[in-house]
Parts: C-alpha cells; sequence; structure tokens
C-alpha cells in the first residue's frame, strides 16, 4: 500500500511494473514477487 498524499504520489511515479520477465534491469539483479493467494491480486480494496 501506498500513502494517499504527495509521498504516495512520488512513490507511485517510481514504481515500475512489467508484464513477464524481460525488463532492462537486469544488471540489478531484481527478485521477482510471485503472487500465492487470490486475494493479493485484486485491485480496489
Amino acid at each position: 500500500m501506498l500513502p494517499k498524499n504527495s509521498i504516495g504520489k512520488q512513490m507511485a511515479s517510481k514504481l515500475k511494473v512489467y508484464a513477464g520477465a524481460e525488463h532492462p534491469h537486469g544488471s540489478q539483479a531484481p527478485i521477482p514477487y510471485v503472487f500465492t493467494q487470490i486475494d493479493q491480486m485484486k485491485v480496489g480494496k
């Protein structure tokens, strides 16, 4: 969750989400996140 203020807007503008495994950040060794519960995949709770 992000805060609903100006700091949250800054954080959201820096968030990068890619569909699939291809991304340009391989040298930064990102760790993929796997959803384990269907509740985590719901949008707009």
